[in-house]
C-alpha cells in the first residue's frame, strides 16, 4: 500500500479541487484508495495552502483534454499523460 506524505496529498487535493470530479471518480482515475483520500481530505481540508515545490500550476483545456504534458529541463516533452501516478514516476526518473 502506498503511503502518501502530507505534501503529496496537498498536491493531489489541489488537483482534485480543479478536476470537478467526485472523490470516488478522482480516486479511481488516480489509483488512490478512497478511504485514504477521504482521510487526507478531512485532515488537510481547505485550511492548508497548496504547496507543491518544483511544480507550477497547470492551466489548460477542460478535463476532457488528451492529458497532461511534462516538460523536462533538457527539453524532452512527454504528452498525453492521464494519470498522476505516471507523472510521479516520470518526475522521479
Amino acid at each position: 500500500m502506498k503511503r502518501y506524505t502530507a505534501q503529496e496529498m496537498e498536491c493531489l487535493l489541489e488537483l482534485f479541487a480543479q478536476s470537478g470530479m467526485s472523490q470516488r471518480g478522482f480516486c479511481d482515475q488516480q489509483g488512490i484508495k478512497l478511504p485514504t483520500f477521504s482521510y487526507w481530505y478531512r485532515k488537510l481540508g481547505k485550511s492548508t495552502p497548496p504547496s507543491c515545490p518544483g511544480f507550477v500550476e497547470l492551466a489548460g483545456p477542460a478535463p476532457s483534454c488528451s492529458g497532461l504534458e511534462v516538460v523536462f529541463p533538457n527539453g524532452v516533452v512527454v504528452r498525453g499523460i492521464r494519470e498522476l501516478s505516471l507523472v510521479r514516476q516520470l518526475v522521479t526518473l
